[in-house]
């Protein structure tokens, strides 16, 4: 029996070491990967955008008159398909000083679109005299179409729709990074938890997504199956206009499931709910069609973690932790699950003490 303290004591010190090594591990992991993919997601943002700001500008541009040089349509085929690029050459000249350019618009070429580059191509045919736009404050820089049309606006929302799953992923990461980060920081309640008093009516709201978390999602699936949806019908009808309808649906769903969330929270379903009048605990239910469990506050016993390994359909095992109400005859009532054992844990301690009950240590 002498023995037993020490072992305990070794395992326990070389669980604290394999799990700050996790989270070393984990942490430079998520930095690599996050600033990766934040790198990525913001050069592209700053291309797109930063091209049609440049070609909205131009719509102030000084006009003269050129001559088409060549106009053909640069294919390129690779593992994520073909891409068609038009290249357009040039001739103007401005105050007789003459000039070369090679720009039909400041877009990039994935707002025109493969078919609108070959059906431009065929316009600009060798020798045609064009209007040409140049900057008056330096003529070398000149493109063929000046400022930005509805159309322009239309591609450039598909782009925006392409663009935005990949920004949400961001924006999620930089949220779970800041979480992470101010996860160590001493609060009066845990974290995502919020406390509402109303005589003898004690609300404890318990951790769950946000309406603004769900509108999020709703923009990010519905971005994402448009891209396709849009993609598809843009090619086949050559109607970009169909893009803002496309948007418009996008953000319906988003407010549908914004509102809906919001209305669950006014029903209070993630509400625990203390009655010091009636003397009793409503514990909201665990998922959607679980239902309130109603415990008298004599009868409850402690607040404890119930940990649950499970496997997925590749069989990775998957390790949940549950602050837990017991009460009556070895009854429980599951609260919120977590992966994070340190969550559950402060909440659960929390929670014990709210309620004036104890916190039992269970097998976490």
């Amino acid at each position: 029996m002498a023995g037993g303290a020490p072992r305990r004591l070794n395992r326990g010190m070389e669980k604290k070491r394999t799990s700050i090594a996790g989270a070393i591990f984990g942490g430079l992991f998520a930095v690599v990967w996050i600033g990766g993919w934040s790198a990525g997601t913001l050069v592209f943002d700053a291309m797109t955008f930063g091209s049609a700001w440049k070609q909205y500008h131009t719509r102030d541009w000084s006009e003269t008159t050129g001559t088409v040089l060549r106009s053909t349509v640069k294919t390129t085929s690779d593992s994520d398909g073909t891409s068609h690029k038009l290249e357009v050459s040039y001739s103007y000249a401005v105050d007789d000083r003459p000039y070369t350019g090679e720009k039909d618009t400041e877009l990039p070429e994935m707002i025109s679109g493969g078919s609108n580059a070959m059906k431009r191509a065929r316009q600009l045919k060798q020798g045609l005299v064009v209007p040409v736009f140049y900057n008056p404050n330096d003529p070398s820089k000149s493109v063929l179409n000046r400022g930005m049309t509805m159309r322009d606006f239309a591609n450039l929302s598909f782009v925006a729709m392409f663009l935005t799953p990949f920004n949400l992923i961001m924006l999620g990461s930089w949220y779970f990074v800041f979480y992470w980060a101010t996860s160590w920081v001493k609060r009066d309640l845990p974290g995502r938890v919020e406390v509402f008093e109303n005589g003898t009516e004690l609300r404890i709201r318990l951790p769950h997504t946000t309406p603004f978390a769900w509108a999020a999602l709703a923009v990010l699936a519905g971005s994402f199956a448009g891209i396709f949806v849009l993609g598809g019908l843009n090619a086949l009808l050559g109607m970009p206009e169909l893009n803002f309808i496309g948007w418009a649906a996008v953000l319906a769903i988003a407010a549908m499931a914004y509102l809906r969330r919001a209305k669950h929270l006014e029903e209070g379903r993630f509400d625990l709910i203390v009655d010091g009048l009636r003397r009793n605990i409503v514990v909201p239910p665990l998922s959607a069609k679980g239902t309130a469990v109603q415990i008298k506050t004599d009868e409850l016993q402690g607040v404890t973690i119930e940990r649950e390994e499970t496997k997925d359909s590749d069989g990775d095992t998957k390790v949940t932790f549950t602050p837990t109400l017991l009460y009556g005859e070895n009854q429980r009532a599951r609260l919120v699950e977590t992966t994070t054992e340190d969550e559950a844990q402060t909440l659960a301690v929390w929670l014990a003490g709210k309620l004036g009950t104890e916190f039992r240590v269970g097998k976490v």
